[in-house]
């Protein structure tokens, strides 16, 4: 796994605005040709503030396009980001006999992503975020997606996940199958970064 920071400043005087902007950047490269099974393949997830709000966005690079798959009948691409707001420095163990299909037995906060078949939907109007905690409130449409070519980008408004200072974020693609509906299953998925989770801190730049 290869990390690569590139923060980006510029100290640039706006006609309207008279300020600056800033837009900070954090991607991983993930290996080609990694992923188990017939798993879609990542090649790069990239946690960014784009400079045109306060909002966060992490794009997925596949190694092909289109970047999710499905025969509609027998398996469907599927990929899941989570994240986790302002984390302790020290990661909290899992619960002792948590469920493992359980999001937040992970201390996972929040919940979003696509599969093949609600993708183009999801282009035009957003996808779901899921809030873990309590209820698992479910946020309808609120995080905008895009593709372009094989990288597929997810926008939201960090005041929707409570304007956190530091994110801790992780990317897993897999498949799920029509006999199993298991879209993690053991046999099928790709994650980013690997092993691991990203941890960013904000540089909030849009108030």
């Amino acid at each position: 796994m290869s990390r690569t920071w590139t923060a980006l400043a510029a100290a640039t005087l706006l006609a309207a605005a008279g300020g600056s902007i800033v837009t900070a950047t954090e991607s991983y490269e993930d290996p080609a040709d990694d992923a188990t099974g017939d798993a879609p393949d990542i090649v790069t997830c990239t946690i960014s503030e784009p400079d045109d709000g306060p909002v966060v966005a992490i794009s997925v690079e596949f190694a092909s396009e289109p970047p999710l798959g499905t025969d509609m009948e027998t398996y469907t691409d599927v990929v899941f980001i989570d994240l986790v707001t302002d984390p302790e420095p020290t990661p909290t163990p899992k619960a002792q006999g948590a469920d493992e299909d359980d999001p937040s037995a992970d201390e996972t906060d929040y919940i979003f992503g696509a599969h093949a078949v609600t993708l183009p939907e999801y282009l035009e109007s957003g996808a779901h975020l899921y809030a873990t905690e309590g209820t698992s409130d479910l946020f309808w449409h609120v995080v905008d997606v895009a593709a372009d070519g094989p990288t597929v980008t997810w926008t939201l408004d960090r005041k929707l996940i409570g304007d956190p200072d530091v994110l801790s974020w992780h990317v897993l693609a897999g498949v799920e199958r029509e006999e199993t509906e298991n879209a993690d299953s053991e046999d099928a998925f790709d994650e980013c970064p690997d092993d691991s989770r990203g941890t960013y801190t904000l540089k909030k730049a849009w108030r």
